[in-house]
């Protein structure tokens, strides 16, 4: 599936206001669900990794979902295995795709 990404300036921003939501959404769950903070944690530095791809290092990613898959057994390889590849063969859903 080919990928069409904004112009570099709209991407950014939308990788920003990525960051933030889930920047607030994980400060509000500690103490909550602190299981569902953490999966935050481990998944914030996503849109600036995406954004900074040549000087990346997708192991911190991956070592810190493999840390809250094994905090959760019920989610092993729920997260790891997107990266692996492991992602539906119709995301993204071409129903929600604007005409």
């Amino acid at each position: 599936m080919a990928v069409d990404l904004p112009r570099d300036d709209v991407l950014r921003r939308y990788m920003y206001l990525l960051s933030r939501a889930i920047v607030t959404c994980r400060a509000r769950l500690y103490g909550i669900d602190d299981h569902a903070a953490a999966l935050l944690d481990a998944v914030e530095n996503i849109p600036e990794l995406v954004l900074r791809w040549r000087d990346a290092d997708e192991n911190i990613i991956r070592e810190d979902l493999t840390s809250v898959e094994a905090a959760n057994p019920e989610w092993k390889s729920k997260f790891t295995g997107v990266l692996d590849g492991n992602i539906p063969d119709d995301w993204p859903w071409q129903s929600r795709r604007r005409t």
